[in-house]
Parts: C-alpha cells; sequence; structure tokens
C-alpha cells in the first residue's frame, strides 16, 4: 500500500518518492545510510504520507485487523533515523495502530503511551484468551476513555466477556460503536459491571454511529445516547457463525425505540425483527412512530415483518427508503405470497409524493423496482428470491386458463414457477402503486440474459402513463424476444425518447434489425440518444467525437429521417 501510494505522487515528487520506495524495499532493519528524502521531505509531509498508508478503521465491513497498522509504523521507523523520529512523535499515527490480540505485553503499552493524548481507534476479537489476561484487560480500562471508535468482535458469552467490563465505563471521547457477537447470537446487552445501570454509565455525549450485530440494546437504554444519528440492527448469518437464526428485536420495542431516536438520520434493521404476537394488535392502536429527522431507512425482513412495521413506524416523505423482502428457502410460497409481498412493501411509499423517474432491474436473484422523486430521495423495492421455493403444481392454470393475455400465453412454454411469481409481484405493485408510477416520465430498464422479464412488465409499465423516455442497461435487450411486447402503443403511448448504450452489441445484426423495426413502428419516437462510456472515450483519445459521430451514422444508417440523434458520456 505504501510503494502504491508513493507510486501515485510519483510525478509530483519523483526524487522523495523514489527515496521512500527504495528505502521501504531494501530495509528489515535500520539503514546504515539516510535516503535521499530526508533531505527533500518536510516532516507535516511525510507524516500524512504515513497516514495515507493505515488502513482507516470504517474500511473492513466486519472483520478488521488493526496490527497491520502496528507493523507498518514499526517498518517505516526502520528505514532511517528521521523516518523513525517522524512516526514516533506523531501520537495521531499510533492512535490507528491499537491492537490486542496476541500482542506482546511490552508492545501495547508502548502503541498506548506514543498515541497520547489523541483519541484512539480500537479494533479487537473478544475471546477466552483475552478475558484471561488481566494486565491487557487492565490496560483497556486504563486508557478506554480516550477510544474514539470501537470495533469488538465477541466470542465469548456476554457475561464473561471484556466487552462487559467497558460497557460499563464512561465513553466520553466515543463517536463509532460496532459490535459483532460471532457464536452467542441474539444477545441482550442489558447488564453491567458492579452498580452500574445503563450503558457507559450513561456517559456516551458523542456516541453517533452504533452498529449491533446478533447483539441488541433494550430500548428504554437509548436515550442515553443524545446524539445518536445513525443504528443499525442485523443479523449475521454467514460463515456458519450462527446456528440460530430466529429474529431478536420484537417489533414492539419500536414504540419503545421512538422516545430516545428522534434526531435519528440513518436507521438499517436487516433480518432482526421478530414480528409481534397477540398483543401487537393492541400496542399499534397507540399509532405510529414517528422520526422526524430520519433521511435513510433500510429494512430487509420477512413480509409478515414489513406488514407489521409498516404500521408502527413512520418515515418523513423525503426520506431515503430501501425495502427487501426475503423468501426464506425452507418455506413454500403461493402466489397469495406475492401479492402481500408486493402490498407490503408498498406501505412504506409516499402516495403523495410526485416521482420523475423510475428504473427496473429482472435478474434471477434479487429483481427490483426503483423510484426518484421530483425532490430527489430515492426509494427502492427489492425481492429477494434466490432462495425462493414456490408451490404451483400447474403453472399454466396460474396464468388466468384461456382468458390470459396473449402476451403471457405467448411465453407460457419458458415460464417457470419463479417467473410465474414475479408476474403476481409486478401485477400488484402496477395496482398499489398506480398513483406514484402515474407521474414517471423516464424508465431505466435492465433484464437479465433469458428472462422473459418485459412480458411480465407490461401491467407495471400500463400504470406509467405519462412516460416519455426509455433508458436500457445494454443495446442487446432490442433483440430480446418479447421486448416489442413491451414496448407496443397500448403499453407505452407517451414514449417519445429512447437512450441506448453505444456498446460492442449495438451493432449486433438482430439488435439494429428490432431498432429499426421499433422505430418504423412507433413514428412519436423522435429522439434517439446514444450513451457513451467515459472508458470508451477516453481509449479512443483525442478524436473521440468524431469516432463517435462516425459510429452513430453506421448505427443509425437505416433510422426512419424523422429522429434526431444525439450522444452523451456517461460513467
Amino acid at each position: 500500500m505504501f510503494a502504491a501510494f508513493c507510486k501515485s505522487i510519483g510525478d509530483s515528487l519523483p526524487l522523495c518518492t523514489k527515496g521512500i520506495h527504495d528505502g521501504l524495499a531494501s530495509s528489515s532493519s535500520m539503514s546504515t545510510h539516510e535516503p535521499n528524502i530526508t533531505s527533500c521531505l518536510p516532516t507535516e509531509l511525510l507524516s500524512k504520507i504515513f497516514h495515507h498508508m493505515l488502513d482507516p478503521f470504517d474500511a473492513v465491513e466486519k472483520h478488521i485487523y488493526p496490527e497491520r497498522n502496528a507493523l507498518e509504523l514499526l517498518r517505516v521507523s526502520h528505514v532511517s533515523s528521521y523516518f523513525r523520529e517522524v512516526a514516533v512523535n506523531d501520537p495521531s499515527l499510533w492512535a490507528k495502530a491499537p491492537y490486542v490480540n496476541d500482542v506482546h505485553e511490552d508492545f501495547l503499552p508502548v502503541i498506548l503511551r506514543r498515541s497520547e493524548p489523541c483519541a484512539i481507534e480500537l479494533s479487537f476479537g473478544d475471546y477466552k484468551g483475552l478475558s484471561e489476561d488481566a494486565q491487557t484487560k487492565e490496560q483497556l480500562v486504563q486508557h478506554f476513555s480516550r477510544v474514539s471508535k470501537l470495533q469488538v468482535q465477541i466470542g465469548v458469552p456476554y457475561e464473561n466477556s471484556t466487552l462487559k467490563s467497558l460497557f460499563s465505563l464512561p465513553a466520553p471521547s466515543l463517536t463509532d460503536c460496532t459490535l459483532l457477537f460471532l457464536v452467542h447470537s441474539n444477545t441482550s446487552l442489558d447488564s453491567f459491571d458492579r452498580d452500574v445501570l445503563r450503558p457507559f454509565n450513561e456517559r456516551a455525549p458523542l456516541l453517533q454511529h452504533l452498529h449491533l450485530i446478533n447483539c441488541t440494546i433494550p430500548p428504554e437504554y437509548y436515550d442515553t445516547f443524545p446524539k445518536l444519528s445513525s443504528l443499525s440492527m442485523m443479523q449475521y448469518i454467514g460463515d456458519g457463525l450462527l446456528e440460530d437464526h430466529i429474529p431478536f428485536m420484537p417489533i414492539d420495542d419500536i414504540f419503545k425505540l421512538g422516545k430516545g431516536l428522534s434526531s435519528l438520520h440513518t436507521l438499517t434493521l436487516i433480518k432482526c425483527v421478530q414480528r409481534g404476537g397477540v398483543e401487537f394488535d393492541l400496542d399499534v392502536s397507540q399509532g405510529p412512530v414517528y422520526l422526524p429527522s430520519l433521511r435513510h431507512f433500510h429494512l430487509e425482513t420477512s413480509v409478515e415483518g414489513c406488514q407489521q412495521l409498516a404500521k408502527v413506524l413512520k418515515v418523513p416523505a423525503t426520506c431515503a427508503r430501501e425495502l427487501t423482502i426475503i423468501f426464506p428457502g425452507h418455506y413454500r410460497f403461493g402466489l397469495e405470497a406475492a401479492n402481500a409481498a408486493a402490498e407490503a412493501v408498498s406501505l412504506f411509499i409516499s402516495l403523495n409524493v410526485r416521482y420523475r423517474e423510475c428504473s427496473i432491474t429482472v435478474v434471477r436473484t434479487a429483481p427490483s423496482l426503483r423510484l426518484v422523486a421530483i425532490c430527489g430521495s430515492i426509494s427502492t423495492l427489492r425481492f429477494e428470491v434466490s432462495e425462493l421455493n414456490v408451490d404451483l403444481p400447474d403453472p399454466a392454470q396460474h396464468l388466468g386458463g384461456g382468458a390470459r393475455p396473449s402476451f403471457l400465453r405467448t411465453a407460457t412454454g419458458i415460464l417457470t414457477p419463479k417467473d410465474i411469481f414475479l408476474h403476481q409481484v409486478w401485477l400488484t405493485l402496477s395496482t398499489s402503486l398506480r398513483r406514484p408510477l402515474s407521474t414517471v416520465l423516464v424508465l431505466n430498464l435492465w433484464v437479465g440474459d433469458g428472462s422473459p422479464a418485459p412480458c411480465l412488465l407490461v401491467e407495471l409499465l400500463k400504470s406509467m402513463r405519462c412516460l416519455k423516455e426509455l433508458a436500457c442497461r445494454t443495446s442487446n435487450l432490442w433483440a430480446h424476444p418479447y421486448i416489442h411486447i413491451l414496448l407496443e402503443h397500448d403499453t407505452t403511448p407517451a414514449l417519445t425518447k429512447v437512450k441506448i448504450p453505444l456498446d460492442d452489441d449495438v451493432v449486433r445484426p438482430e439488435v439494429l434489425l428490432a431498432l429499426n423495426q421499433f422505430l418504423r413502428s412507433r413514428r412519436e419516437v423522435r429522439e434517439v440518444t446514444f450513451r457513451v462510456p467515459t472508458s470508451t472515450l477516453a481509449s479512443m483519445g483525442y478524436a473521440a467525437p468524431d469516432a463517435v459521430r462516425c459510429l452513430i451514422r453506421s448505427v443509425s444508417e437505416h433510422f426512419p429521417d424523422t429522429v434526431a440523434l444525439d450522444w452523451v458520456r456517461f460513467q
């Protein structure tokens, strides 16, 4: 990493970077000669370079190996006496280096001493060996008031963990906290050392970001964190870590959470919501909890979890939301589940907001629909169907018999039970989201290879009665055998413009033939814009504009004369 960074600034500092690169490449112990860098690189700049070689605290999602930062600092300090002086005397460098697991008993105190008085970033694994290491635990307790960012992986029961001791201490500097329980899932962090009654002894005034994985904090404790702006709770089921996959946060907790989260900006709930029982309907009578400051809401849950959460949680109309419905593989689902799933996610869509753009992605694993409001907020509805088991003994029977639409009769031979299930999802969305879809002007469409999706989306596009522009992600969509069904005049009567990628497939004969047929059958479509990737333009060099225009002339040779041509660059 360090050598790569040096290479990246080589044009502006050739002498300096060559000295650093050569010094690191050849030094495993203290050099006998100072590298050339010492004569031209200021202390402040060298320190910044050292910072760039360290892994930032939030660079890793679930696992972090902070010993790498400490070892990198040791390595550069052995390049020269000048490097050592800069590295040792910059406490902000060592504040990113504390590590606990398998550290030499003399090294941790050195790291902590060199980092003073800076706030430190602490990440460690709370395993059995650590809980029995009194000296290391004492060091952590002594310096915990300086911890600004904390990430802990817990592999022992909470009652026997080092985390419990730290969770009972004041944390005046703490801004970010991530806790991941590896094997003891569904853990409630509700007990503390000695006479402490609440997390961090009610002294975490700066905590802004709290991420809980396979664990939860009782909702009545959240008013302890007055500046909390981001909260995520998730159940991580991966790498064979968990045996118990039962969601751990009772949905009733939302009522209690609302009292302490009025200033929350981001809320993430992933596979953790436990649906309510008989008492739930009684609680709903008190009305939904409103989070007025919420800007981002991310939910992954079952159909039932989404239905119930929509009754108890209200988010602002301008809040971006990402909703994913999960279909566990050990259940079998009929078409009534498709209806329920579509209706459940629709409950979170603001009906009084005008939407200008829609994106539909149809792939076998997780099809999605995204709406972009005029105010800029984005709502994404996703259906995780990779493990979906559909209970349809006779798929053709569920397409409406002889009265089913002609486009479905055409595709019946290739439709799988999962396709029919998704058709029901899109059909229900076309009804439950009819009002939001009616204002959409632009549609971005991506259909996976081999999918019969175009014939499944007809009713959904009919709800977009104001649709004027269609953009496709790949040009080979135009060669899809069912695309003409989707783009008939009765389905998209207001369509006047299409955007097509200027990619390798656009010159395929079947793509050009389909495009020409479409433009001649839909004379009201008067504009075609080609989207040219920035990378393509870069590879063409200075003559790119002329090359693009030449290629467009070739592609559009047989387009109707009434069609206006243009091109734009895109990332």
